[in-house]
C-alpha cells in the first residue's frame, strides 16, 4: 500500500524530524534581527510599572509580614505534627502493652489448663489401677482364692 504523504510513513517521529530541521535555521535569523530589535524596548521593559520608594517600602513591609506569618504557621504545623506523632507513639505503646498482657494471660491460662489435664489424667490412671486391682481380686476370688474375696457384710 502506498502512503500518500511522507508523514504517514514515519508517523510522529518523522513529523518531529521535519519540524526540527525547519527550525534549525532560526537562530541565525534571530541574530540578524537581534541587532535591530535591541534598539526597540523589550516586552518586559514595556510591561514594567514604575514603583515609587514608598511603594517599594510598603511591598517590603508586606513581604516581611507575610514571611513572619508563614514562619509562624510552619512552627505551629511542626508542633502539631510532633504532638500527633507523640500521641501515635503512645497509642502504639499502649496497644503493644495490651497485646503483651493478653498474651501473658493466655499463656498462664493455657499452662493452668495443661496442669489440670495432667492432674485429671493422673487421677484417672490411679482410679483405673484401683479398678484393675479390684477386678483381679474378684477374678481370683471366683477362681477359688478366698483370701482375695471382699469381706462379707
Amino acid at each position: 500500500m502506498k502512503h500518500p504523504t511522507p508523514f504517514r510513513r514515519f508517523g510522529l517521529f518523522g513529523a518531529a524530524m521535519v519540524a526540527a530541521s525547519a527550525l534549525s535555521g532560526l537562530p541565525a535569523a534571530a541574530q540578524q534581527q537581534g541587532s535591530a530589535a535591541s534598539e526597540a524596548p523589550s516586552a518586559t521593559d514595556r510591561l514594567s510599572i514604575p514603583v515609587t520608594p514608598e511603594q517599594a517600602k510598603q511591598e517590603e513591609i508586606e513581604r516581611e509580614r507575610l514571611n513572619r506569618e508563614q514562619a509562624a504557621f510552619a512552627e505551629r504545623q511542626l508542633a502539631e505534627n510532633a504532638a500527633s506523632r507523640a500521641a501515635y507513639d503512645r497509642a502504639v505503646a499502649e496497644r503493644e502493652a495490651i497485646i503483651a498482657r493478653q498474651r501473658a494471660e493466655q499463656e498462664a491460662a493455657e499452662a493452668a489448663w495443661q496442669a489440670e489435664v495432667q492432674a485429671r489424667e493422673r487421677a484417672h490412671e490411679e482410679a483405673m489401677a484401683r479398678w484393675r486391682a479390684q477386678v483381679a481380686d474378684v477374678e481370683a476370688c471366683n477362681a477359688g482364692d478366698r483370701t482375695r474375696c471382699p469381706p462379707a457384710l
